[in-house]
């Protein structure tokens, strides 16, 4: 029974914080447009990386994350590179 009632103090704890922290991004643009530009730097130095790397590093990062978008940029970034 604490358990329980823990775990939904805990639940009821998150809600709460997380409907502040949502209603202060809205409310605020310089809030979102810092955002938006750590979200776009963060993306830019994704990208970076990603031109350095090699094939092999490029396929064993799109199987962990799961993500085949990795693999399609970087062969995109090796056609670009060959000009055709």
């Amino acid at each position: 029974m604490k358990l329980r009632v823990f775990g939904l103090t805990i639940t009821g704890l998150v809600i709460a914080v997380g409907s502040y922290v949502g209603y202060r991004v809205m409310k605020e643009p310089e809030l979102i447009s810092e955002l938006t530009k750590g979200l776009t730097a963060k993306v830019r130095e994704s990208r970076q990386k990603l031109e350095t790397m090699s094939e092999d590093a490029v396929v064993r990062t799109a199987q962990l994350t799961r993500n085949p978008q990795i693999t399609q940029d970087w062969v995109e970034k090796q056609w670009d590179n060959l000009n055709m």
